[in-house]
C-alpha cells in the first residue's frame, strides 16, 4: 500500500488497529515486543520484529488455509527469517491452539498487508521519536 504522507499512513494504521481479531492483535503485540531488539534483516536492511509469513496449512483443522505467523523468532535461526515451511513447523502447536490468524487463501494477502501497515506506522513513529531525542 502506498501513502501520500506519514500522517496518512498513521491514520490508516489506527483505523485498521480498531478492528483486529485477538489473533491479529497477537501479531501486533509480538512485533511491538521485538521493536527494541535492533535486529535488522540482512537482505533489506530494515528492522525485523516479526517478518510475518503465510504458510499453507497441510493438515489438521485448518487444512488448506493460510496461517499468518512470525518468520522471525529472536535467537532462533541465527536471528534470520525462517522459510514458510520452517515457520509452519515451528509454530504449528500454536496455530492449532488459535494463537495466530488463519485466513482463506483469497483473503490472506490483503489482510496481512493491512496489518503490516500497523507495523510500518510503529516503525515510523519510533524513528520520529528517536529523531526528537537527538
Amino acid at each position: 500500500m502506498k501513502f501520500k504522507s506519514t500522517d496518512e499512513l498513521i491514520t490508516f494504521a489506527k483505523e485498521i488497529e480498531k478492528n483486529l481479531s485477538p489473533q491479529e492483535q497477537n501479531v501486533i503485540n509480538y512485533h511491538r515486543k521485538n521493536m527494541n531488539l535492533g535486529v535488522v534483516d540482512k537482505k533489506t536492511n530494515r528492522p525485523m520484529t516479526a517478518y510475518m509469513v503465510g504458510p499453507k496449512i497441510l493438515e489438521g483443522k485448518y487444512k488448506g488455509m493460510i496461517a499468518s505467523v512470525p518468520g522471525f523468532v529472536p535467537g532462533y535461526n541465527n536471528n534470520q527469517a525462517m522459510s514458510e515451511d520452517q515457520a509452519r513447523d515451528y509454530w504449528m502447536p500454536e496455530i492449532e491452539k488459535g494463537r495466530w490468524p488463519i485466513y482463506s487463501p483469497e483473503n490472506a494477502n490483503k489482510r496481512s498487508m493491512e496489518i503490516h501497515t500497523i507495523m510500518d506506522a510503529d516503525t515510523v513513529l519510533k524513528a520520529i521519536a528517536n529523531d526528537k531525542k537527538d
